[in-house]
């Protein structure tokens, strides 16, 4: 499952990196991570532009005919262990 998404992240992605990395480090609440927060920042921004994608609507008719396929497997167990169940009454 995945990790929930951070509340403060998101608001952080709404402000300009300058802002975002004097609220964030150290004379801030000290949360600002260079490695992570550029691609986190990224990712808050664009998320929302990359889940309003809109789906094209597929109308998919049904067969005209049906179908189905029928395996038949022959267990060669089944025969002796069928008889020996047979006799045992």
């Amino acid at each position: 499952m995945p990790k929930p998404l951070d509340p403060k992240c998101k608001l952080c992605a709404k402000l300009p990196t300058t802002q975002a990395k004097v609220l964030h480090r150290t004379a801030g609440d000290g949360c600002w991570n260079p490695k992570v927060c550029h691609n986190r920042r990224s990712f808050y921004r664009h998320r929302s532009q990359k889940n309003s994608a809109e789906i094209d609507s597929v109308t998919v008719e049904p067969p005209a005919t049906y179908f189905a396929v029928l395996y038949l497997s022959h267990l060669p167990h089944f025969k002796t262990y069928y008889e020996q169940y047979k006799n045992s009454y």
